[in-house]
């Protein structure tokens, strides 16, 4: 461990050196630079800075410049540093483990206040279960009502490509809107617009292939357009 300023990185710049057995190259340097008032961190398996704290307390990852408000700044990914910025939450179970536990819980980026309050989320959760290669995979959003005090699912889109709102609870029956596709004839073309409602099937339907159609269901009856 050594504390120095005689200028092996910059004039007056104060650094911890921490060094290997043997001093290998994969030393890790911790600057505190006086160009800036950042504290910057450099080395390990390939030497240049790997990520810097700046005077306005940014975390800068892959760059030393800070802009606008943003706490955690992220540039490149470890192929490169011309790549896109990229971040992974992930759950602290392996595939296997996860099986066949359907709606597990992958990862969450909330959104509160200093108090903890929840006020929004977005969640990635499993959609079926899981195998080797087979990772189907679901995101929600969810917000909390007002007097409420925990989000509720708004929006789901499945793992098959399905959009399901507020209270569909994903094809239950319950009041909602489903946007969904389907195979018409021999093309997988098409969009529904289901609108459910609790002991009644209602739709409004709009389908392509060789022709054009209009579809609205209920208890009223049906109407067909276009044939």
């Amino acid at each position: 461990l050594r504390l120095d300023s005689n200028g092996i990185r910059t004039p007056d710049d104060i650094f911890i050196n921490v060094r290997g057995k043997g001093f290998k190259t994969s030393d890790w340097i911790i600057t505190n630079t006086t160009s800036g008032n950042a504290l910057s961190f450099s080395g390990g398996a390939s030497s240049g800075e790997k990520l810097r704290i700046d005077s306005s307390g940014r975390l800068l990852i892959g760059h030393s410049t800070g802009n606008g408000y943003p706490q955690l700044s992220v540039s490149g990914n470890t192929a490169g540093a011309s790549g896109a910025g990229m971040l992974f939450l992930r759950r602290g179970l392996d595939r296997a483990t996860i099986g066949g536990n359907v709606g597990a819980d992958l990862g969450e980026i909330d959104f509160g206040d200093l108090d903890g309050n929840i006020y929004a989320s977005i969640q990635g959760k499993t959609d079926a279960a899981t195998g080797s290669s087979d990772y189907p995979g679901r995101i929600i959003l969810a917000t909390t009502a007002d007097g409420g005090s925990s989000p509720t699912e708004r929006l789901r889109i499945t793992s098959d490509g399905k959009y399901y709102f507020t209270g569909t609870g994903a094809g239950s029956g319950s009041r909602g809107l489903e946007i969904d596709t389907e195979a018409v004839g021999a093309q997988d073309e098409g969009v529904i617009l289901n609108a459910r409602a609790s002991g009644t099937t209602g739709r409004i339907k709009f389908q392509t292939n060789s022709a054009t159609a209009m579809t609205i269901l209920g208890n009223g009856g049906n109407v067909l357009i276009g044939g």
